[in-house]
């Protein structure tokens, strides 16, 4: 985590691709080692193997990666904007350009997309609140195009992968706290 203005103007955060290994993409060997490993994306692991917290208790082992991202949340100031001190630089969603150099896939209709459009919620106040029956309009009418998709079936878990990974980072802060 960068605490210096010039990086705070453009990055905010941190990033964790996996909290935990999975042992399927060890290159190397199967067996959970602290070595490195090019497969070895988590900060720890699980073990043992079929543990489900509910017959086997799950025992975490951390690398020492796991040390140096506890040691950067611990050390990075908290942030002093508050909702209601906060004043957006943008009100509304932001409108695609007429002239788009691809055509975009259409959008997936599918039932794990049905809450994507649900707002986050901060003091009652809705933190993106525009109205999304206007997207069409955003777009210059268009709301997509599949001409220039070959794998139409993974679009939809793409769209949601966003949300999952954000969820991810809020819940590996608050393990990591305690």
């Amino acid at each position: 985590m960068n605490d210096e203005e010039d990086m705070t103007v453009e990055i905010v955060g941190g990033n964790v691709f996996e909290f935990s290994t999975e042992i399927a993409n060890l290159e190397g060997t199967k067996a959970l080692t602290k070595k490195a490993d090019k497969g070895k994306y988590g900060v720890g692991y699980f073990q043992p193997d079929d543990c489900d917290n509910e017959n086997t208790t799950c025992e975490f082992t951390a690398y020492p990666e796991y040390d140096n991202l506890k040691k950067a949340y611990a050390t990075t100031k908290n942030s002093t904007i508050e909702m209601d001190s906060f004043t957006p630089t943008r009100t509304s969603a932001l409108k695609c350009p007429s002239a788009l150099s691809m055509d975009l896939p259409d959008t997936p209709n599918v039932e794990q997309l049905s809450c994507s459009v649900a707002q986050p919620v901060c003091n009652g106040q809705k933190s993106n609140d525009f109205d999304s029956s206007t997207l069409a309009d955003l777009n210059d009418g268009k709301t997509g195009s599949s001409s220039s998709v070959k794998d139409k079936e993974n679009i939809g878990i793409r769209t949601v992968m966003g949300p999952s990974v954000g969820a991810l980072i809020v819940i590996l802060a608050s393990f990591l706290a305690n």
